[in-house]
C-alpha cells in the first residue's frame, strides 16, 4: 500500500502505477534490474495495452511528480 506514492518498501514485480496527471493507463512493473551505471530501472507494461511497455528509473517511478503507486 503505498501513501501519496512513497512506498515502505522497494519496488517489485507486480507493482502497478499510474502516470501523474494521466491515471488513464494502470502500468505495471514486469521487471526490476540495475543498469551498469548502478542505478535501478524498472520495466513497466501497461495493462491495457501489453504490447506498450517503458523502461524507466526507479528514482522517477517514485517521483509522484511522474508516477504514483495504486
Amino acid at each position: 500500500m503505498s501513501f501519496f506514492g512513497s512506498k515502505s518498501q522497494p519496488v517489485k514485480v507486480g507493482d502497478q502505477y499510474i502516470k501523474s496527471g494521466y491515471p488513464h493507463d494502470v502500468w505495471e512493473v514486469s521487471r526490476v534490474w540495475e543498469a551498469s551505471d548502478g542505478v535501478l530501472h524498472a520495466r513497466l507494461v501497461n495493462i491495457k495495452n501489453p504490447s506498450e511497455s517503458k523502461a524507466i528509473s526507479i528514482s522517477v517511478l517514485e517521483d509522484i511528480n511522474f508516477f504514483i503507486a495504486i
